[in-house]
């Protein structure tokens, strides 16, 4: 049965598939020998040293350097240095002269009479442009070929451009890994926990480089994603009303199932609250921060109408209508759109730097050992976008309340 190593970033389109057979003799099984063959955009091979690496090294747990053994963050650093000073290398050796930089563990070549197919390795390279990933997901004929493999699949595709592409490709790909090597170095480096960065280091590599990618450039971590998270943290501990408080922790039990939410550990339920706040607390700093966020003229309030309009009227006769009708305005849009179309629809921030102020969170989050258990990246989708979701309803019910302009109550209360 093949193993899959995933990443967890959610469906993208396939651009891509790579086999590959490794080649052992019969009477010692070791693995001496492979051959890859690539179906897909030609375009893409100079990036696949790098998505292959995106996928190895944030799932590095120990490593050795010299007599000292490292673990966790520190073998990922150390793996990540490794390879761009093996990259920089190799681009001054390119540029002298035609050196031979191919990893020595696994040379490539056709399959010797005395040697027959050991192990073999499948990888389907995918895109999303909209959450801006390029990533692969690998399997592997068995778990022993997991095991010897993963940690050198990017150096046997290294290889694999290096001896049968073009010069040109491969300075293409020497120049893909300085740029993904410098969004490692601004974003720092992929969860493996939650998973979220996987594939937007090669993103940003094939967007700069390649012909095909989209126009518009990604966001820079910049000061107004920054100043958002910092306003955004501190709101999360001002204490709420009991309204508020009441809708926002109807979320996580409504989004993960309330039959399951019991059985669920303490940790979950608190990550599962935390990324509700945070996402509600998000809204409220665009409203202080950004002075589009608070146009309610702006056309794209009228999705936002509809949604409030409609669940005011299904729990107009509850006891504490504001409560529930709020919450469900939130759940409903949560469940009819993405956390992607949720941040394109709303005034104010672009949604791309609202992707990055949750993605920057998430990677503090995991800084801090905080293990997510029994939520995917859908799931923590669902949960900020709730939040958000609960702060813009609860924003708009405000706004519609407060203009005491009858007219536009009356086109409102019409829809």
């Amino acid at each position: 049965m093949a193993r899959w190593k995933r990443t967890g970033t959610g469906p993208g389109r396939i651009v891509g598939h790579g086999n590959v057979e490794f080649h052992a003799r019969p009477d010692d099984n070791a693995i001496r020998t492979f051959a890859l063959d690539w179906d897909g955009d030609s375009n893409l091979v100079p990036f696949l040293p790098g998505v292959a690496f995106d996928q190895y090294f944030p799932n590095l747990r120990v490593t050795v350097q010299g007599q000292q053994e490292l673990r966790g963050n520190a073998a990922q650093v150390h793996a990540l240095n490794e390879f761009e000073a093996w990259v920089s290398r190799a681009k001054i050796a390119y540029s002298v002269h035609d050196a031979d930089m191919t990893f020595k563990a696994l040379p490539m070549a056709d399959v010797h009479p005395d040697e027959e197919v050991a192990a073999t390795a499948s990888f389907v390279v995918r895109l999303n442009e909209d959450k801006r990933r390029l990533w692969s997901e690998t399997s592997y004929s068995s778990e022993k070929a997991e095991e010897l493999l993963f940690s050198v699949m990017y150096q046997v595709i290294w290889n694999w451009v290096v001896e049968s592409a073009t010069v040109e490709t491969r300075e293409t790909m020497i120049a893909a890994l300085e740029r993904q090597f410098e969004h490692y170095g601004s974003h720092g480096i992929p969860s493996d926990i939650l998973m979220r960065g996987i594939g937007k280091a090669p993103f940003s590599a094939w967007q700069a480089i390649s012909d095909s990618s989209p126009a518009t450039p990604a966001p820079e971590d910049g000061d107004i994603v920054a100043e958002l998270l910092d306003r955004a943290v501190i709101l999360c501990a001002v204490p709420a009303n009991e309204q508020t408080t009441a809708s926002v922790t109807a979320g996580p039990t409504m989004i993960l199932d309330a039959a399951v939410w019991g059985h669920l550990s303490e940790d979950t339920k608190a990550f599962a609250g935390s990324l509700c706040w945070m996402g509600f607390a998000l809204r409220l700093a665009e409203q202080e921060l950004i002075a589009d966020a608070c146009d309610p003229d702006d056309p794209r309030w009228i999705s936002v109408a509809e949604v409030s309009i409609e669940m005011v009227r299904r729990y107009a006769d509850a006891d504490d209508g504001a409560i529930p009708s709020i919450a469900a305005a939130a759940f409903y849009a949560t469940d009819r759109a993405t956390i992607a179309e949720l941040f394109q629809a709303i005034p104010g921030l672009s949604a791309q730097h609202r992707e990055l102020t949750l993605d920057r969170w998430l990677a503090g989050v995991a800084e801090k050992g905080l293990t997510p258990s029994r939520t995917g990246v859908t799931e923590q989708d669902r949960l900020f976008a709730y939040g958000y979701a609960l702060a813009v309803v609860r924003e708009f019910q405000l706004v519609a309340q407060g203009r005491g302009d009858e007219e536009r109550q009356d086109r409102l209360s019409s829809l």
